[in-house]
């Protein structure tokens, strides 16, 4: 279930997979398939995510954010974005903490899945500027 839900705020919180790993974020940019959405995922440590921001967050319109209640980043969260036709436009399994979508204005269904529980729900991409949803999932039993 989709606990909480943040417009235009990043989120700060101790990371998982451990900080201070190397810069770690993957880009897609669907240059050979007509209509492929380009996205970029990854954020795994501090300096990470702050590459990512300062490299690709101003060309992206959707930012996605994984973590568990207790704020714990996640990675390998398997998502999938359709437009409001319900056609399926990007289907990637995010590389850490964070997932950027460059998608043109409009409403889109967002499903996102981890440990075997899926969050579904619909956002907006404005014209202008990035949409950042945060999605949290329950923390596991010993604390994650």
């Amino acid at each position: 279930m989709r606990k909480h839900r943040s417009v235009m705020v990043a989120v700060t919180v101790a990371c998982v997979v451990g900080s201070g790993s190397p810069a770690l974020w993957s880009a897609q940019e669907g240059i050979d398939a007509p209509g492929a959405v380009p996205y970029t995922s990854g954020g795994v440590g501090s300096s990470a995510r702050d590459d990512m921001e300062m490299d690709k967050g101003g060309e992206y319109s959707l930012k996605l954010v994984f973590a568990y209640e207790n704020g714990d980043y996640l990675s390998d969260v398997a998502v999938t974005i359709a437009d409001a036709s319900g056609k399926a436009l990007l289907s990637a399994t995010s590389d850490g903490p964070w997932f950027y979508a460059k998608l043109p204005p409009g409403t889109y269904d967002v499903t996102a899945t981890f440990a075997g529980q899926t969050q579904r729900f619909q956002t907006k991409v404005p014209a202008s500027g990035l949409q950042v949803e945060q999605l949290r999932w329950d923390t596991p039993a010993g604390g994650g």
